[in-house]
């Protein structure tokens, strides 16, 4: 079991994938109890996004303010994170990053809720605690759902 909780930790820690992917794995692959799966999901998911964002604020937030040229995959996930987000932020400001992240669906994870507060120059101290919040709603509805306690579609 203990191989198989070290995979669900591993694969929560993926972009795209994140805990939406590890949950359902876990529970149903691996027949890990369900209370294991999503804390070691939650923390899978959440432990990358503070190199992530140490890693924009050392080496891209330079680049990406001056407009300088960013590895083309790169500049274009911020244009579409940044397109994708403004509407929310504008709206009710740093707390869009908790229905950005809690929507369990592809590309609206964790991930992505860092590089919004990264383009929207949300200070990660904040961030932080609202991304965590906002994966605290995934993993229970993720988790519900692989119950079949509740269905999402």
């Amino acid at each position: 079991m203990i191989v198989d909780v070290i995979k669900i930790f591993l694969i929560s820690t993926l972009p795209i994938v994140e805990l939406r992917g590890a949950i359902p794995m876990g529970i149903i692959e691996y027949e890990i109890p369900f209370q294991i799966v999503f804390f070691v999901a939650i923390f899978g998911n959440i432990l990358p996004i503070f190199f992530i964002a140490w890693f924009m604020e050392k080496f891209i937030r330079k680049s990406y303010e001056d407009g300088l040229k960013l590895p083309k995959l790169l500049h274009l996930k911020l244009l579409n994170t940044e397109k994708k987000a403004k509407n929310r932020v504008e709206k009710i400001g740093e707390l869009a990053l908790i229905p950005f992240v809690a929507i369990p669906l592809p590309l609206t994870g964790a991930w992505t809720g860092i590089l919004v507060a990264f383009i929207f120059k949300i200070p990660y101290k904040k961030a932080f605690p609202l991304i965590f919040i906002g994966l605290i709603i995934s993993g229970i509805i993720v988790t519900l759902s692989t119950l079949g306690l509740i269905k999402i579609f």
